[in-house]
């Protein structure tokens, strides 16, 4: 919805949308979300998007000028600074418990992204093929969150100057790319190196509190 103090959004002929416009629009988004599940990006039809909204050809065009459109709308409803995200990492970490609560961190971060996979699978294809619209997107998906991890690292620095040697914001900034690319991984299969979906998010927890917390 739009706030009080904004214009109202357009849609493709320039009209102003409002609540039933916003509703249909964000409908569309929505199932076009739900049809990636099954369905490729490079078989994904307008015509399959209307129907699963329920409604026609020609409504979709009213929102979106092409299914590239509606991927992108899709895409940009996704924040990764959920509220249980944002609660964990806002949350003091005590001495002696940061370890444990950098792994609820990253175990919510992947367990979140992993249920979003579909659509951000797409989103990372497409801004590593340079795509600014989606480039933006997978930026703004994360800023918040990297705003936070930047506060937190800078106040466990305050406790623990041995830990400044490390850019706060750069810190975070691992920590999230890290997070994504891991999260881009399905289940972890058998292998010789005995690496198990588990080992991986110690590991990056690991990673995380070492940033918080000098080892004893």
């Amino acid at each position: 919805m739009n706030a009080p103090d904004q214009p109202p959004a357009r849609n493709q002929i320039g009209q102003s949308m409002y609540r039933k416009g916003l509703e249909r629009r964000q409908r569309l988004a929505d199932a076009t979300a739900e049809l990636l599940k099954t369905t490729s990006l490079t078989n994904l039809k307008v015509i399959d998007i209307a129907r699963a909204a329920g409604c026609s050809k020609p409504n979709f065009y009213l929102y979106f000028s092409d299914v590239l459109d509606a991927v992108l709308a899709a895409v940009e409803r996704i924040s990764m600074a959920t509220p249980e995200i944002v609660r964990i990492v806002e949350a003091d970490w005590p001495a002696g418990k940061v370890e444990s609560s950098a792994k609820k961190f990253v175990s919510a971060y992947l367990r979140y992204r992993h249920s979003e996979r579909h659509v951000l699978r797409v989103r990372t294809v497409l801004s590593a093929e340079g795509e600014p619209r989606f480039k933006e997107a997978e930026r703004l998906a994360n800023a918040h969150l990297l705003d936070l991890l930047t506060q937190k690292i800078e106040t466990h620095q305050a406790r623990y100057p041995r830990l400044r040697q490390v850019h706060p914001a750069s810190g975070a900034a691992a920590i999230l790319a890290t997070l994504e690319r891991l999260g881009s991984y399905g289940p972890i299969e058998p292998n010789d190196w005995n690496i198990t979906d588990k080992s991986l998010i110690d590991a990056v927890s690991a990673m995380v509190s070492n940033l918080c917390e000098p080892p004893a």
